[in-house]
């Protein structure tokens, strides 16, 4: 009865209140919806292939590569899977896996003809069966044993099955890879959930491997590591990971000696895969990290927000204090009364925040590129309910506090209030804590999209401006300089070349190299790179020295960057050109250096550049680059469309734009920047209704002064600094609290990346221009307002 009472109490008293009760839970809501975004967002990262029944029994090898700079590859030596199995029998399972991208697929319908067309950036890999063994696929037709255990045999999941096959059954039908390669489905896999890191929907039996040429390391190759090729160990027990590990070094001394010093192999547990660093693209556990203490700011603003509006709203509820007080209530049923409206208030705001939450997750998802699910599970209300309780009990507290302390004579005899609130220090604290937050917020943001901006508009070392890519499919057989010409006959295209790759992104291929006559190969891998003679020039990559690469189909020298001449251990180019660099493929290939070329980026500017060696080989080239011009380029697509189904009408068609390619090398920090971004914003508006809440109980304590001062000729400008001038001191003390403290983090952050921009104060400098600008402008609108009132009006109601 005493809780139904107080709950009744509760309603009616925010009835009367209903600004108040509306400011107070519009920022809360705002609180706790981003807390529940981010809360839902961090639990999907969490949760990735942890469904795996054996999770905590599952390990991947992958390689820690020394040549120079250490490096990281997810991959592994294509051996290594048969030869653990031979060494370790131990071991419950070892699965080889190889990935493959962008790779054709074409329907054969059941009369024999190829109908639909598909490209596959990376739902195909080449995969033993043991690997069901390891991993959890449900499988909805066939065994791993029996679908996966003879060539040319390929199982597939019920989503791409209805891709290929629309409804009907996929056993039995063939598909037809690379306008090659014929497969026969022989299993069906139910679809895969959204939280895992395996790519893979299409799998072809690994024995197939013994008679088509995968794109990756020879199976029987220590030298080399593709990325591709995954690793996949079940061990005994969780704890024989340590046995594990010790093993792995032995047995890599005993089989690969010769790779001992360049690459030493890494186990990482399934578990740990997606927020490890270095060799995955999930999230890192530190940004998860941060994400939830930001989380955690925003709860905290909002809490200092409602003890300000809180505070200042009590000096209009003194004399219902008052009598209550006097009828009986005792300061603790004032206390929890008060604690009640506070839960009320924090409780609507809950309900608010899950529609805001749903409202804005399709924008989240946007955003991350991550299917992060709206789930109000068992762990979702939990977490709500002890936000509710937490700002219910941080933000309720003090202001109950001050509210019970009322001594009801002086209330009811109509002597001020204001007198009887003390802790005014403290609510400057808040807010200058509450200050610190949005600067530290706003100049994060600021930093990081300074960092952003320069990785966009850095000098990469080619132009990537206008530049398309397109795929070219069996090189040998096509005649690519009539295909060159009818492209160069589209009024939009100014200029065509061909390779192997565009100059950045996609999958490179690195190899050894022997230098001149040195006996041994170099202790680094270069990146072999095919390029038609017209490649430096097409995108205005600068040739330092020696000549360029002739018109030749064939291989008749080399090109090297300026990293490779340094890690040859040169410093002029005069000393290399003229001398022969080996190639130890098979056949192997001897020509002499020609000239260094300038330095690019291959990948981004988070990452060094790769020493490179560039040569014509017309076999080799598999995609054709075009340098488009600004106007209509959609038009101009079009026509080199169709001429491109004219030489290639069983290929599937794609483009590839560097622009593109070259901002979503820092995806990751754009995603990193929106959630600073959403916070600050967050905060600052969560912050501007607090510092009106607090400029309210300001200008009300002083209501009397400031009609004495205008009664006596004080000015409005005057009135309006007399209020300016100590928030500038809040501001000035928040500045002092948050500039060290986001300068170490910002410095941190930037120290992550190979480049990063210098930081400097006036980068701190604008996060305090903009907090303040916003703090001047949301208490001088009301400022002013006080100022302009009417002294003598203020002097009766005193």
């Amino acid at each position: 009865m005493r809780l139904y009472n107080a709950l009744r109490n509760g309603v009616n008293t925010l009835i009367r209140h209903p600004a108040y009760v509306a400011l107070n839970a519009l920022s809360l809501a705002l609180a706790i919806g981003s807390c529940l975004l981010l809360f839902w967002y961090i639990r999907f990262h969490v949760s990735v292939d942890r469904y795996h029944q054996k999770a905590e029994r599952i390990v991947r090898l992958v390689t820690e590569v020394h040549q120079g700079a250490t490096t990281y590859s997810s991959g592994i030596a294509t051996p290594i899977g048969p030869a653990l199995r031979q060494d370790m029998p131990w071991l419950n399972a070892v699965a080889m896996v190889i990935g493959q991208q962008h790779r054709p697929i074409q329907v054969q319908e059941p009369n024999g003809r190829l109908g639909a067309k598909f490209m596959e950036a990376s739902t195909m890999a080449y995969a033993e069966p043991d690997l069901f063994g390891i991993l959890d696929y449900k499988w909805l037709i066939g065994s791993p044993n029996s679908a996966l255990k003879k060539p040319f045999t390929a199982v597939l999941t019920q989503r791409l099955a209805r891709k290929y096959f629309g409804k009907a059954s996929p056993i039995g039908r063939r598909l037809c890879m690379n306008n090659r390669l014929e497969l026969t489905v022989t299993g069906l896999l139910a679809d895969i959930p959204n939280n895992t890191d395996q790519p893979f929907e299409l799998f072809v039996s690994y024995p197939t491997l013994n008679y088509y040429a995968h794109n990756g390391t020879p199976l029987d190759q220590w030298e080399g590591v593709s990325s591709q090729t995954q690793c996949w160990v079940l061990l005994p027990t969780a704890s024989a990971l340590d046995r594990f590990e010790r093993a792995l070094y032995a047995f890599h001394r005993q089989r690969s000696p010769a790779t001992l010093d360049t690459y030493q192999y890494r186990v990482v547990p399934l578990l740990d895969q997606h927020t490890i660093p270095n060799y995955y693209t999930g999230i890192r556990r530190d940004v998860l990290i941060v994400l939830g203490v930001i989380g955690g700011l925003l709860l905290l603003t909002a809490c200092v927000n409602f003890i300000n509006m809180a505070t200042a709203q009590s000096l209009r509820r003194g004399r219902e204090i008052g009598v209550r007080r006097v009828i009986g209530a005792t300061r603790r049923r004032v206390f929890w009364q008060f604690l009640v409206e506070t839960g009320l208030i924090t409780s609507l705001a809950a309900g608010v925040a899950i529609v805001l939450a749903y409202t804005f997750l399709p924008v989240l998802r946007k955003w991350t590129q991550t299917p992060v699910p709206f789930t109000m599970s068992v762990h979702t209300w939990a977490f709500l309910l002890s936000l509710v309780g937490l700002a219910t009990i941080g933000a309720g507290t003090y202001p109950g506090l001050v509210l019970a302390g009322f001594r009801p004579a002086l209330v009811l005899k109509g002597q001020a209030i204001q007198q009887q609130i003390r802790g005014l220090s403290l609510r400057r604290l808040l807010v200058v804590g509450q200050l610190a937050i949005n600067m530290g917020f706003t100049i994060a943001v600021v930093v990081m999209s300074r960092q952003l901006t320069f990785w966009l508009r850095a000098n990469s070392g080619f132009n990537a401006s206008n530049r398309v890519s397109i795929p070219v499919q069996m090189p040998l057989a096509t005649d690519l300089s009539s295909f060159k010409r009818d492209l160069l006959r589209i009024p939009g295209v100014e200029a065509v070349s061909f390779s192997d790759n565009a100059p950045v992104g996609g999958i490179t291929n690195t190899y050894y190299v022997r230098f001149a006559n040195r006996p041994q190969v170099e202790p680094f891998q270069m990146i072999t790179f095919p390029v038609d003679s017209s490649y430096m020039g097409f995108y205005n990559i600068p040739l330092v020295a020696g000549r360029p690469l002739p018109d030749r189909d064939t291989t008749t020298g080399f090109l090297i960057n300026e990293t490779a001449l340094h890690m040859l251990g040169f410093t002029a180019p005069a000393e290399v050109i003229g001398r022969t660099l080996t190639i130890p493929y098979t056949p192997e290939i001897v020509k002499p250096i020609l000239g260094v070329v300038q330095d690019w980026r291959q990948a981004s500017f988070k990452k060094p550049v790769q020493p490179m060696v560039l040569y014509t080989s017309r076999g080799n080239y598999s995609s054709c680059h075009l340098h488009l011009k600004p106007a209509h380029q959609a038009a101009t697509l079009a026509r080199v469309q169709t001429i491109w189904n004219r030489y290639f009408p069983a290929a599937v068609y794609g483009e590839l734009h560097l622009d593109v390619v070259i901002s979503d090398f820092y995806a990751e920090e754009a995603e990193q920047l929106r959630f600073v971004q959403l916070a600050a914003g967050v905060a600052i508006a969560i912050g501007s209704v607090g510092l009106l809440g607090l400029i309210v109980f300001l200008t009300s304590r002083r209501t009397r002064e400031i009609a004495i001062r205008k009664a006596l000729g004080a000015s409005e400008g005057a009135i309006v600094w007399l209020f300016l001038r100590e928030f500038i001191y809040l501001l000035a003390v928040a500045f002092a609290l948050a500039a060290p403290v986001v300068w170490w983090l910002m410095h941190r952050w930037l120290n992550h990346y190979a480049t990063s921009i210098p930081l400097t104060p006036d980068l701190l400098f604008t996060g305090l221009v903009l907090v303040s600008l916003t703090t001047l402008l949301t208490i001088g609108f009301h400022t002013l307002r006080i100022a302009l009132a009417n002294p003598a009006q203020a002097l009766r109601t005193e």
